[in-house]
């Protein structure tokens, strides 16, 4: 019997490779994760972490940018973002890096929020990726400051 061109012994071998690769007990994360980066089984790293202010009104704005160029939906601007902060974390000790990167999403998240209910108070109907005026935001974005507490 031929399994994809190949004899079923070729393909119940190469199963068997595969089941030893992806098998849990054998995984070992530092070969395929950034030092602090495994959060495998940990809750720890759920914490909000101070951040400086520059790095938080950079991601404010680099939400902001990208919430209105999409619309509200993610696009090729929404992955610079993500390596942004990866970027970010490198340059920090390796016990913040996941707790840092968490902080900065929720930050991400919070603000994307606020543009969400600003556009919905102007069109209650709207959905995400449906044109709307920028223009709806200038109250908002005159505001010069951020909260720090996230």
């Amino acid at each position: 019997m031929r399994i994809g061109g190949q004899p079923l012994s070729m393909w119940i071998k190469t199963m068997k490779q595969a089941d030893k690769i992806s098998n849990p007990k054998n995984f070992d994360p530092s070969k395929f994760i950034e030092p602090g980066m495994d959060i495998t089984g940990r809750s720890d790293w759920k914490k909000i972490v101070e951040v400086s202010d520059d790095i938080k009104e950079k991601v404010i704005q680099q939400t902001r940018r990208n919430f209105i160029n999409g619309f509200g939906m993610v696009n090729d601007e929404s992955e610079n973002f993500n390596e942004f902060i990866k970027k970010h974390a490198q340059t920090l000790p390796v016990d913040k890096r996941a707790s840092t990167m968490w902080t900065l999403t929720q930050i991400k998240t919070g603000e994307a929020q606020k543009l969400v209910d600003i556009v919905r108070e102007h069109n209650p109907t709207w959905k995400h990726g449906e044109p709307f005026d920028p223009s709806i935001f200038k109250n908002y974005f005159s505001y010069t400051g951020f909260d720090k507490r996230v």
